[in-house]
């Protein structure tokens, strides 16, 4: 078994005194950091995000879990506007960093994409702060690209390298809760976006499997998706999905890219301490339901099953191209 006491922690914060889901939401994604303090000190001063908890977890249960001897963790939970977001510092043993070379079109690619009010204004903050460029600058997609038109995007680095997002929706794109009159600068995270190796695939895995619903897609390319992702000559098909409650909680996003090939592939060995290794919170009505499923059709889930803990159960898996699930269902 892998890795579970922490996101048993989040699961239930989140959801003491909330009724049961009647369907599938996307609760929260978790992103391994090397150093809480550098990184709480980056999400709050370029997000103004607000600290929600802040626990240590160590002992032989969660070296029993977690698989890692000796392991000390500690993970803190942020409120990003509207929405959560979780970091989590291995202090002992750290993973391993992201690689330097890492590209927008390796399969390991998971960003949050953090929706702005105002891109000029997130981008200049930035800017000052010296946070790392993906994107040259904030890309406007063109008129041809009707499914996209208008909608601003610029990516850049956290400390730990990992790709984060900011997206700014013209009127008519996006949800109708991006165009709520807000004095937030950062009103929160739209999806969460990874790296694909074929999108039917995936939705065998996202849409038949989970149940999360198709919203759309485009194909994007051009001198404005090179300059956003970093890739000469890319050619993406993006397809986003979320749940029925589509504002009120984040979607999967995911980047297909069918052109350049060749991106790396998801590490076979990779560990939950691994820096690449951000974690996806999905919560569920039915989990008993959904294991059996994946039992038959012999899909890469946790050995241990169903893990009960504190009024919630959950079930660790990993998809088609290596990222990680937690499904998670209140008792």
């Amino acid at each position: 078994m892998k890795k579970f006491k922490y996101v048993i922690t989040l699961v239930v914060v989140l959801f003491v005194g909330a009724f049961e889901s009647k369907s599938q939401n996307v609760i929260t994604v978790k992103l391994p950091v090397s150093d809480m303090e550098r990184s709480l000190k980056f999400y709050q001063d370029a997000f103004d995000c607000e600290v929600v908890s802040d626990k240590i977890y160590q002992g032989d249960e969660i070296e029993a879990i977690e698989q890692i001897f000796n392991c000390v963790i500690r993970e803190v939970e942020l409120k990003l506007g509207e929405s959560s977001l979780t970091l989590k510092q291995f202090l002992s043993p750290q993973g391993r960093p992201i690689p330097f070379d890492a590209k927008s079109n390796d399969v390991i690619f998971q960003h949050l994409a953090i929706v702005v009010s105002d891109m000029d204004k997130a981008f200049d903050k930035l800017t000052k702060m010296n946070a790392g460029r993906i994107s040259n600058a904030p890309q406007t997609l063109p008129k041809w690209n009707k499914a996209a038109s208008g909608i601003s995007a610029y990516y850049f680095r956290d400390p730990d390298n990992h790709p984060l997002e900011l997206i700014y929706f013209p009127k008519g794109k996006g949800k109708s809760n991006w165009h709520a009159k807000s004095k937030k600068l950062f009103m929160g995270i739209d999806h969460t976006a990874i790296a694909v190796i074929d999108t039917d695939t995936s939705l065998k895995f996202y849409e038949d499997f989970i149940g999360l619903n198709v919203l759309g897609g485009s194909f994007n390319y051009g001198k404005e998706q090179e300059h956003l992702n970093g890739v000469r000559y890319s050619k993406v098909r993006i397809t986003g999905l979320a749940s029925e409650n589509v504002d009120r909680h984040s979607g999967v996003e995911f980047l297909e890219y069918l052109r350049p090939e060749g991106g790396m592939l998801y590490p076979k060995d990779t560990q939950n301490n691994d820096f690449w290794n951000l974690q996806t919170i999905i919560e569920v009505p039915d989990l008993e339901k959904l294991y059996k499923k994946a039992q038959f059709k012999k899909m890469n889930v946790s050995e241990e099953g169903i893990i009960a803990f504190d009024g919630q159960r959950f079930l660790e898996l990993r998809d088609p191209n290596g990222h990680q699930v937690y499904l998670v269902q209140k008792k």
